[in-house]
């Protein structure tokens, strides 16, 4: 089976980048976790107030509901609702696997202890929101696999391998969210239609990373001081990457890899990173809009085409410099 165009492809391969990616990232979560390269300041420190959440099916869901008080019946019209908690575990702060009832999760400050923990795990769900949380440590902040026509808005996510990880989820929506200090900060495997907007992500390895995801809006992001800004990967196809600052990164701006393609890319800053502003080994993609609005760029000369690196041999045709 393959991945379709807005479907969920539940194939080997994906899986099997997940878990390499996955390798990469215990690894690397375990150094950040021991020693943090920088941090902002403004959290104060997760409490441990209220009890781990597991959820395996909706029995399960409606019994603990009814046990600890959530509002909702677990229906489109009204969901349950899980917020105002203060959790920190040694094992996955809130995983909620396998239910058809809608259910929003707000406000809620997770923190896991586990490397190979989950503060916040979603599988196998629908339309869920996740909105206004904190989540720190392990392998992922906020994880979704499996689901569909979900939501993670307005969250702080640190300190961790996955900041914010949709695979094999579908028109997941990902806005207004700050991600730092870890070692990927947004990430899209086998996940089509998904929009990435308005987000903040810094201090990462690679701030924005995508893998086999067809048909994704990226705009309005702001990727800075990580170690590489954007990548495009392996099966990336029809991607529009609009309004994005890409700055002070320390290896390339913007990376469209082989076996990626047809990426619109214009309207972006992208300035100032060590490497490259941007690298192109795609196939078929443009770097302006085709009429008169390419993208801004710290290096740009002020005349003729900017040319972008890589093998596609693309160019910006209607570049202007960022200053």
């Amino acid at each position: 089976m393959e991945i379709t165009h807005g479907g969920s492809g539940k194939v080997a391969v994906v899986v099997i980048v997940v878990l390499v990616v996955a390798a990469a990232a215990t690894v690397y979560t375990f150094s950040n976790l021991l020693n943090p390269t920088s941090d902002d300041g403004t959290d104060t420190p997760i409490v441990d107030r209220d009890e781990p959440i597991h959820i395996t099916n909706d029995v399960d869901f409606a019994v603990q509901a009814e046990m600890k008080g959530w509002p909702g019946n677990g229906t489109q019209s009204d969901p349950y609702v899980i917020a105002n908690l203060s959790i920190v575990s040694s094992s996955n702060c809130i995983d909620i696997q396998s239910v058809e009832a809608f259910f929003i999760i707000r406000n809620c400050a997770l923190r896991t202890t586990d490397m190979n923990g989950r503060a916040l795990y979603i599988s196998e769900a629908h339309e869920v929101i996740v909105s206004g949380c904190r989540a720190e440590g392990g392998l992922s902040g906020i994880e979704l696999f499996q689901c569909d026509r979900c939501s993670v808005q307005y969250c702080r996510v640190k300190h961790t391998g996955f900041g914010i990880n949709a695979s094999i989820s579908p028109e997941t929506r990902i806005t207004g969210n700050t991600v730092g200090n870890c070692t990927f900060g947004i990430t899209l495997c086998g996940s089509n239609l998904t929009d990435i907007h308005n987000n903040t992500v810094y201090d990462s390895y690679i701030g924005v990373m995508a893998q086999f995801s067809h048909g994704c809006h990226l705009d309005n992001n702001s990727v800075t001081e990580s170690t590489s800004g954007i990548e495009l990967q392996v099966g990336c196809v029809n991607w529009t990457v609009t309004r994005n600052e890409v700055l002070y990164n320390s290896g390339i701006g913007l990376k469209v890899y082989a076996d990626a393609s047809w990426t619109i890319v214009f309207d972006n800053n992208l300035g100032w990173n060590n490497v490259s502003n941007a690298w192109d080994d795609g196939a078929n993609d443009s770097w302006d809009d085709g009429v008169s609005r390419g993208n801004s760029w710290s290096d740009y000369s002020g005349s003729g085409l900017y040319m972008i690196p890589g093998s596609a041999n693309s160019a910006d045709h209607h570049p202007s410099a960022l200053v």
